[in-house]
């Protein structure tokens, strides 16, 4: 099973400026046990959404339903967790390089564009009137 996106609150270690390296390694550790106990941004049905977008991609099918649907089930998760625009994007981000899908399809600027579209519907979704009802949108929806 892949690893899944978490946003972890920093914590003081992580915030200080300069810090010796005895410091350093002991923030490290520090905030990888924080973003261990933290449960992942994204559900498990969001992540599923954004793989079917992969895969239609991948063989040739219209994406723009498929691409809002997703989006707005990344808008909702963050708006859940109370998660900032930014750690959203974060964890899209982490999420969206992780997937096996996005591994198996050719590089290039079709992929390249791709994302940064699904990034773009994910900001307009979090930032859209409403956006942080939950009810809105059922968390889990059938493919196209």
């Amino acid at each position: 099973m892949e690893e899944r996106t978490s946003i972890a609150p920093p914590t003081p270690a992580m915030t200080a400026t300069a810090a010796p390296a005895a410091s350093a390694a002991s923030a490290a550790s520090a905030a990888s046990a924080a973003s261990a106990s933290v449960p992942p941004l994204l559900s498990l049905p969001t992540v599923m959404a954004m793989r079917r977008v992969l895969r239609a991609y991948g063989e040739g099918w219209a994406l723009d339903n498929r691409l809002r649907r997703a989006a707005r089930a990344v808008a909702q998760d963050a708006h859940r967790r109370g998660a900032l625009a930014e750690q959203m994007l974060v964890a899209v981000k982490q999420e969206w390089g992780a997937l096996s899908e996005v591994r198996a399809l050719p590089p290039g600027d079709s992929l390249q564009d791709l994302s940064s579209r699904f990034i773009t519907l994910c900001i307009r979704e979090f930032f859209s009137p409403g956006a942080s009802s939950a009810t809105d949108v059922p968390a889990v929806r059938r493919a196209d």
